[in-house]
């Protein structure tokens, strides 16, 4: 018996975080809304340390450690 590939769910059901696949492109990617949720800072943790996104007045984006 063979079964069929799942149906891909649509971009509502996706989890907020799961990269979109983009047309002619190798790299995933993800909104900085998506990622910010609304906020100017996030959090992110990388091997044992903690990075701050920060996003400016000026819409421009910070990353330091």
């Amino acid at each position: 018996m063979t079964t069929s590939p799942p149906l891909p769910l649509p971009n509502e059901q996706r989890h907020p975080f799961q990269a979109q696949p983009q047309p002619h492109s190798a790299v995933p990617m993800v909104s900085s809304q998506v990622l910010l949720c609304g906020q100017k800072t996030l959090a992110i943790e990388h091997n044992g340390g903690v990075y701050l996104l920060q996003c400016t007045r000026a819409g421009k984006l910070i990353l330091t450690k």
